[in-house]
């Protein structure tokens, strides 16, 4: 069974939120809210997928038809336990894109984060947790 680079990408994508350490937040009575940096939890579900590929037609063949990609945008989902601080996380992608290696260590395709929807559970005894779903593109250098 062989990789392609969608796989691989959503491989990388799954491997990074699960190698990834999240701070959960608590609340005070009063109802402020703090992180707990002695504690560190990670996701529960972690799940990617290629959700969008655009497409324009290649200036270099004249008059040909052919397309090229210009743009591939996956999504990775994860969803926690408890809430959680995503902010160093966030912090993280935007200083250092994740790079996508083939099995010879070639880079294949660059991360760059584009957004991020969150959804925080209600605050206080919260029977739910975070849900994050951050959309990347990737450049793959190809087209």
């Amino acid at each position: 069974m062989g990789l392609t680079r969608r796989t691989r990408i959503q491989n990388a994508l799954v491997t990074l939120a699960n190698s990834t350490d999240f701070h959960p937040v608590q609340y005070a009575d009063d109802g402020t809210a703090s992180t707990l940096d002695s504690t560190t939890v990670r996701p529960g579900i972690a799940i990617a997928n290629e959700i969008t590929a655009r497409y324009e037609r290649d200036k270099r063949d004249g008059r040909s038809l052919t397309r090229t990609k210009t743009s591939w945008v996956f999504q990775l989902i994860m969803r926690f336990e408890c809430e959680v601080s995503l902010e160093e996380f966030e912090e993280s992608l935007q200083d250092n894109p994740p790079v996508v290696q083939d099995d010879d260590g070639k880079q294949i395709a660059l991360l760059e984060i584009l957004g991020m929807d969150v959804i925080h559970p209600v605050q206080q005894n919260a029977e739910n947790g975070t849900e994050a779903k951050i959309n990347f593109e990737a450049f793959t250098g190809r087209g």
